[in-house]
């Protein structure tokens, strides 16, 4: 006989308690742990399908760890099983839809918001726009909204941030200071007038506005990311990236701190650069120059290494192929002092080896005026005869450049005494003004400029060497920019030039030239290309009427992360 054994009796599971479950994943979130609350959520749902908060919660956690198609797919879900609720669900997935950078999805959620007068969709939905680079669009919302409902702060501060960004700083400035009026202190309106402050050339202003913030204010992300911008103005670099990678573990303000970063690799490193440039004129001379150069950061200044492989050919002279070898750098002495110094050496000089230097310190007189003591020797390399001569040129120099007018206008000056080796003295003097008229997504820039030199006497030495050289002229251009991603520009110059006694004729020359960086990526990609009509020749000659030249430079930089990887 078989006897069967009786199944184990099983005991049922109790069902989990939602609100029990509920409350874990909000204490997870309040101690931001938010990939184990998404697991919670998550149980939840699978156990509740589309329960009302989980779906919800889970769709705003996820979006606070970026994971912006995932939050945006259980907002969408929220949104269709939860028709009654669309008012809560549709702002929060216009807003995952804009951190996803699909700002005009966004904006087409929020419209029948915006249509009905509703203030936090019209408040968004400029935001939105500004994020996009559709100033003009963002600024006519806000100032429509404005003029129904003056002194709204949160529209006053985002009229001053729009401005700023498009360069109307007089403007944003007011924008700031009337919610400063109602507002004495407010953070926001502090830290856009410490950002004007640093555009303006301006960084102890700047900190001054953020000292003034309460001490719990000036310890938060967005003020101490504007220290990091005021430590690398004052030549604090190590503190400025201090200062950012702390922010790094908030995810609120990541892409702003990758921005930091980018800033300060750009300006002390590590980066490593790879460029070729080709001139060809019509006196039959070709220069071609390909130069690889790479920064690392050095205290809070850098060190530079450079080499420039040179090829040098005209008809009937033998082609050289000199090359220079440089080291180099940089560094901060103080908050408005800097120096640089370079050691180079040439290979190949008239058949032998020549060294080069330049020296050079910087000072910060006042907000926007810069000074600069600068002195170089120089083997002239400029055409295939010139080497042979084995000349150089020994040059001091003192310039200065204001930005004023809130940034709007500039002048540039300097004046120069060269010493040429063979024996001549020249004296010269630049000078340099101008305007720039923004607009959105760019610059008009208009102004004028003139350049004088001197010389005791006029050497054969094989290069364009007058004695005596007079050019006024007017300059113009204008500059297209998206965020960070790329950046085209054109400039052009024109003008009257005479050369020793011979009578003036019409110089005249442009640059077309573009950047592009990749997102998300330490690559960056450059080219321009320029062309002059009766400027200054190269080879020696007195007439330079008839002398053209056109240049092609093209070339890359790859950003490091601290050190180069």
């Amino acid at each position: 006989m078989i006897l069967l054994a009786m199944p184990c009796l099983q005991e049922p599971q109790p069902t989990p308690d939602a609100g029990a479950l509920l409350d874990q994943a909000r204490d997870l979130r309040a101690q931001k742990k938010w990939a184990e609350a998404v697991t919670v959520y998550s149980r939840m749902l699978g156990i509740w399908k589309d329960h009302q908060m989980a779906l919800f919660e889970r769709a705003q956690t996820l979006s606070w760890m970026k994971r912006f198609e995932e939050a945006i797919r259980d907002f969408q879900r929220h949104r269709e099983v939860y028709p009654e609720r669309a008012a809560d669900s549709e702002p929060a997935l216009a807003k995952v839809t804009a951190w996803a950078k699909r700002f005009q999805e966004a904006v087409g959620i929020l419209a029948p918001y915006v249509a009905r007068g509703d203030r936090s969709a019209t408040l968004d939905t400029a935001t939105f726009l500004s994020w996009d680079g559709q100033l003009a669009k963002s600024l006519a919302l806000s100032e429509a909204w404005l003029k129904a409902h003056p002194g709204d702060r949160d529209f006053l501060v985002l009229r001053g941030r729009v401005l700023g960004w498009k360069g109307e700083h007089a403007r944003a400035r007011s924008a700031y200071q009337e919610v400063l009026a109602k507002a004495p202190g407010d953070r926001e309106a502090m830290l856009g007038l410490a950002q004007l402050d640093l555009w303006a050339g301006d960084p102890e202003g700047a900190a001054g506005r953020v000292a003034a913030l309460p001490s719990e204010e000036a310890k938060g992300a967005e003020a101490q990311l504007m220290l990091s911008q005021i430590d690398q103005r004052l030549g604090r670099l190590r503190q400025s990236r201090a200062r950012a990678l702390a922010q790094g573990i908030n995810p609120e303000v990541q892409e702003d701190v990758q921005s930091r970063l980018r800033d300060l690799a750009e300006a002390q490193g590590p980066w490593v650069e790879l460029s070729q440039t080709r001139t060809d004129s019509n006196e039959g001379l070709r220069t071609e120059n390909r130069h690889l150069e790479a920064t690392l950061p050095f205290f809070d200044g850098s060190v530079r290494l450079g080499g420039t492989f040179n090829h040098l050919e005209q008809g009937g002279q033998p082609e050289r192929r000199p090359q220079e070898w440089t080291l180099g750098l940089l560094h901060p002495l103080g908050p408005r002092l800097s120096a640089s110094a370079q050691v180079g050496r040439v290979d190949d000089v008239g058949g032998s080896a020549a060294s080069a230097h330049a020296l050079s310190l910087g000072y910060r007189l006042a907000p926007g005026l810069n000074l600069s003591l600068y002195q170089a020797y120089q083997p002239n390399l400029a055409t295939p005869r010139a080497t042979e001569f084995r000349t150089a040129t020994r040059t001091w120099g003192l310039g200065g450049s204001w930005v004023f007018n809130h940034t709007l206008d500039h002048l540039n000056l300097s004046v120069e005494r060269a010493f040429l080796s063979a024996g001549a003295a020249k004296t010269g003097l630049q000078a340099a003004g101008g305007h720039r008229f923004p607009f959105e997504h760019g610059e008009w820039r208009a102004g004028l400029a003139a350049r004088l030199f001197d010389q005791d006497q006029s050497l054969n030495l094989g290069f364009f060497n007058p004695q005596r050289y007079r050019y006024y002229g007017a300059t113009a251009g204008v500059s297209l920019r998206r965020e960070e991603r790329w950046e085209c520009t054109l400039d052009a110059w024109g003008g009257s030039q005479a050369v020793n006694q011979a009578a003036s004729q019409f110089s005249w020359g442009y640059t077309l030239a573009g950047t592009w960086s990749f997102p998300r990526t330490p690559l960056s990609l450059f080219a321009a290309w320029s062309q002059s009509v009766a400027g200054l020749p190269v080879a020696a000659t007195d007439d330079p009427s008839s002398y053209r030249d056109h240049t092609l430079r093209l070339g890359l930089r790859l950003r490091g992360n601290r050190w180069m990887w």
